[in-house]
């Protein structure tokens, strides 16, 4: 927990040198010249490629914590305003770093947001149910026909609902 503490407070502490004291800063700021590198796939990327559209430029390394802390809120921040014509790039600022380890951090991390998405998923589903279970109960209580019909419908609409929203959701997550 204190090194936990420690660490958000470097990294304030670093957040805030780099925006009160930002070193080389200009009123007329030129672009970042282009540069190419290799994906994990081996493909290249270029800065070039990117014509007209914002990236944005973290630099990562596996070894890291506090950049692997980031790294989630940053794939969310980049799903967020991609139709925006954002884009993000991680580049790995550890040479010493295998593409083979890049790629089983990358792997681990998408795993761990589809174990995530798919926990969602269950108590989404299991909650929706119980619902469901409790509306079909309500409607069985009263006397009144179109209450309980009225109810049944809602019970039978929130169970197919959940059950599309939940297999729509599990499928993204495949």
């Amino acid at each position: 927990m204190h090194s936990n503490r420690r660490s958000r407070w470097l990294f304030g502490l670093a957040v805030l040198a780099s925006v009160a004291c930002p070193l080389g800063a200009s009123a007329d700021p030129e672009p970042v010249p282009d540069f190419t590198l290799k994906d994990t796939a081996g493909t290249d990327w270029s800065l070039r490629q990117q014509k007209n559209k914002l990236t944005v430029i973290a630099f990562v390394s596996c070894e890291c914590p506090m950049s692997n802390a980031y790294l989630r809120p940053l794939a969310d921040l980049a799903a967020k305003y991609a139709d925006r014509g954002v884009g993000l790039i991680g580049i790995n600022a550890n040479p010493e770093e295998t593409t083979e380890r890049i790629r089983d951090l990358n792997e681990r991390i998408l795993d761990a947001g589809k174990k995530a998405g798919n926990a969602y998923l269950d108590a989404y589903e299991k909650t929706l149910q119980s619902i469901a279970d409790y509306q079909e109960t309500a409607a069985k209580q009263t006397d009144v026909e179109w209450i309980s019909t009225v109810v049944d419908a809602q019970a039978r609409f929130t169970r197919e609902l959940t059950k599309v929203y939940v297999s729509t959701g599990r499928e993204l997550l495949k």
